[in-house]
Parts: structure tokens; C-alpha cells; sequence
């Protein structure tokens, strides 16, 4: 699958480009930018191990990237309401970070908040 961007005085657009066999042209879909309704868990402590976060939300394509503050993370696609993405928090410090999910020029606005705190 490739994605094109589209650049409109309005704002970007894109539109997906699906070969259906060798000797037939090019599906053409556009786009709808991806929704995040939530996600879990919503935040861990600093030097927390990695875990899998599970992001829920609307019109996730295959091709939908996980991303925590623009760092693309190791996505799954589960379905179009449902993604799951690899988290390291490693040595992160506490903090709020945006998540958001790519897809090509496209990004699900308004970002979730993860939260980094530090351990009690």
C-alpha cells in the first residue's frame, strides 16, 4: 500500500493506493484521519519494564503508526477501531507525552496524553 499526500488550502489529505493484481489498475481510496478514543494502560512510572499499549479509536487503516511525542512505536493492526503498539519507557522522565496515530501526512488530532510519573 502507498500513501499520496494531497496539500489543500485547508489542509493535507491522503489518499491510498491499493494494487489489485498485475494487470489491473490501481484502487484509489481516500483517506478519513484516524480518531483515538483511548488508550490503555494511560501511563506508567519511570523504569516501568516495556509493555503493549492498546489504542482504541476509529478509521485505523493497516498501514496506522503508533507514535508517542513524533517517536513512531512498533504498531499492530488489530482492527479499524483497534491498534496495539510496543512500548519501552526505558528512561523516560516523568512527564505528560502526546500519542497520536500516523497514517502517511495524516494524524489523529486532538492527541491522547500518556503519562510518565515518578514511582511512590
Amino acid at each position: 500500500m502507498s500513501v499520496l499526500s494531497i496539500n489543500e488550502p485547508t489542509g493535507s489529505r491522503g489518499v491510498m493506493l491499493t494494487p489489485n493484481s498485475p494487470n489491473e489498475p490501481l484502487a484509489v481510496s481516500e483517506l478519513t484521519p484516524p480518531r483515538i478514543t483511548g488508550i490503555d494502560p494511560a501511563g506508567c512510572e519511570v523504569g516501568d519494564p516495556p509493555f503493549t499499549m492498546a489504542v482504541t479509536g476509529m478509521d485505523f487503516p493497516e498501514a496506522a503508526v503508533v507514535t508517542i511525542s513524533g517517536t513512531p512505536l512498533p504498531t499492530t493492526y488489530v482492527s479499524a477501531t483497534a491498534l496495539t503498539a510496543e512500548v519501552d519507557p526505558g528512561s523516560t522522565p516523568a512527564g505528560g507525552y502526546p500519542v497520536t496515530v500516523q497514517v502517511g501526512p495524516l494524524e489523529a488530532q486532538p492527541a491522547v496524553m500518556f503519562t510518565v510519573s515518578d514511582p511512590a
